[in-house]
């Protein structure tokens, strides 16, 4: 079976911190932080309140909890919002997840576990990836892991299926050590910035790519014993052939934000991250077609 994921009205996305962020990544720069909901100007707790008793009202069930990170690696502005965001979460019975960056802090963690339903967390072994699309090694990515895991948070691991500089070596043991540390999904992302996104406006290095994606897409099939899902971090141009092929593989579960063409292919929909714990779905079940928003029967 497989679950298409959007966010429309039951789930929204918050930043903490508008578009600040101290990392200014290579693949980011700030701007995926532009389109969330900026928390920041919400620091009074009724003001906070008020919003997310209005949002309910609207019909939202749930939100990520994401925004710019400081030059260490954590959530700008987490320490003052998690106690409110408890309190919130109990009276209104939300579920929350969070990109909660390189968290190490034991009273941040503690209450992390009560608040944050699945935590969706980046990895890499790569240390390409690790230091210069951000300023880390693996070292910390792995150890951010075993800290997140120890304190018994529900993570769901994201890593690269692709990124330009990365060798099918590097994934293959990323993946056997998320299954070694007991972690039974992982989400996959394809690297996204201006130059890859213009690379694969060519006809030429677009089917090569392809090709290459199936080639790891198999090694995933073959490495990863539990549930995979295609992530919402792709590039546009690469989009539909990249969702036409994750759908021919009956191991990919989940597809977030997947293209029209392969609607067809979907059993059903959900208005969420695609990382929500399958008790949950439920809640954010649409039962409108997503493109038509015609009934699905």
């Amino acid at each position: 079976m497989k679950l298409g994921f959007v966010i429309k009205r039951k789930f929204r996305v918050f930043s903490l911190s508008g578009s600040r962020c101290y990392l200014n990544c290579l693949h980011c720069k700030g701007y995926f932080l532009k389109g969330m909901y900026d928390l920041s100007p919400y620091r009074d707790p009724e003001k906070l309140v008020r919003l997310f008793n209005d949002l309910f009202k609207t019909g939202m069930r749930g939100a990520l909890i994401s925004g710019g990170f400081t030059k260490r690696g954590t959530l700008i502005n987490i320490e003052y919002f998690l106690p409110l965001l408890a309190d919130i979460k109990k009276k209104l019975n939300m579920v929350f997840t969070c990109h909660l960056g390189f968290e190490y802090r034991r009273d941040i963690l503690f209450l992390a576990k009560e608040v944050f339903d699945v935590i969706d967390y980046e990895f890499t072994l790569d240390p390409y990836i690790a230091s210069r699309i951000r300023p880390f090694t693996t070292s910390m990515y792995f150890k951010t892991l075993q800290t997140l895991l120890s304190y018994d948070l529900r993570l769901v691991p994201h890593v690269y299926l692709w990124h330009p500089e990365k060798d099918s070596s590097i994934l293959i043991d990323e993946l056997k050590m998320i299954n070694d540390l007991g972690l039974d999904r992982v989400t996959l992302l394809v690297y996204m910035d201006p130059i890859v996104t213009d690379l694969c406006r060519d006809l030429n290095y677009r089917r090569k790519l392809i090709n290459k994606l199936k080639q790891y897409l198999d090694i995933v099939e073959k490495v990863f014993e539990g549930e995979k899902y295609l992530g919402c971090m792709r590039p546009q141009v690469l989009k539909q052939d990249l969702d036409f092929l994750a759908s021919t593989y009956r191991s990919i579960l989940r597809i977030a934000n997947p293209h029209p063409s392969i609607r067809s292919t979907i059993n059903a929909f959900y208005d969420c991250c695609c990382s929500i714990p399958r008790e949950y779905l439920e809640i954010f079940k649409l039962e409108l077609d997503l493109y038509s928003y015609k009934p699905l029967r």
